[in-house]
């Protein structure tokens, strides 16, 4: 008798144990699905590129996320070939040309020759301010300022042999070298880009420190020098970073044509957007 009340004592007993057990092992898989819960909900998101523009903001040009950069006066400058930007500042030791992709949003390359331009492939570029080059192509003519149009025509901003302080605009043959004046003035040119098939070049007069926008030929006075000209998806503009020579503030206008005419209107003060994404 005292057997089997020791029996049925031992197997409330376990009984016990094992609803307490699984009592446990139920709680335990709620807390831990919970926490878990908690945990994936309020887990930190992965950091995205927020800076979709290139904005030059005095002292500092924000390149997307990828770099912040300090240009100066001339003859620091910036040069924008259709998807590329570059940032030239000819005073650095090494890499004075930095390139960066606009539809990869970063730095792509790095040159140690002063880039007048670059079409993706090769170089217009000076070494010692006398020569310049296409690729490896010696040019034998100085440019202060260019743009490539095509693998058989570079155009060029080249001091005038007749009047030294003066300029004009040639054009250059890379493979027979032959060149041709393409525009002169009794004005000193000062920027030149060719885009969606339109010559844009900028001009000063030296006398009266007037300037103007010449567009396929037509021109117009324009309250500041034209420094860079530039497209942002389909609307063109040039800007003028302040100097003692120009505008007393960073400032940048948008160009349109119609009718044979030209047309500016301001785009912005104190910052100069020259990259920022568009809806194409």
């Amino acid at each position: 008798m005292e057997l089997i009340k020791k029996n049925l004592l031992e197997r409330k007993r376990l009984l016990l144990f094992t609803g307490l057990l699984i009592i446990a092992v139920i709680y335990g898989v709620y807390f831990l699905s919970l926490s878990r819960y908690y945990s994936q909900n309020n887990k930190t998101k992965p950091t995205t590129v927020i800076n979709n523009s290139i904005f030059f903001e005095r002292p500092k040009l924000k390149i997307f996320d990828e770099d912040i950069r300090y240009i100066n006066e001339f003859p620091d400058t910036v040069v924008i070939h259709d998807r590329y930007f570059l940032v030239v500042v000819p005073e650095a030791k090494k890499d004075v040309t930095t390139v960066y992709d606009t539809v990869l949003k970063k730095k792509i390359a790095t040159f140690q020759y002063v880039a007048l331009d670059y079409d993706g492939r090769k170089f217009l570029y000076t070494k010692d301010g006398i020569d310049t080059f296409f690729g490896n192509i010696n040019l034998h003519i100085q440019c202060s300022a260019g743009v490539i149009k095509a693998n058989s025509t570079i155009y060029c901003i080249t001091p005038d042999s007749n009047n030294p302080q003066m300029n004009k605009l040639v054009s250059i043959n890379p493979v027979t070298l032959k060149k041709k004046e393409v525009y002169s003035s009794g004005n000193y040119l000062t920027a030149v880009n060719i885009i969606n098939g339109s010559l844009y070049i900028g001009e000063r007069d030296l006398q009266n420190g007037n300037s103007y926008l010449i567009v396929n030929g037509n021109t117009i006075q324009t309250p500041t020098a034209v420094q860079t000209i530039y497209p942002i998806g389909n609307n063109v503009y040039f800007a003028t970073r302040s100097s003692r020579f120009s505008s007393s503030q960073d400032v940048y206008y948008e160009i349109s044509t119609a009718n044979d005419k030209v047309k500016i209107k301001p785009a912005g003060k104190g910052r100069i957007i020259f990259y920022e994404e568009t809806n194409k």
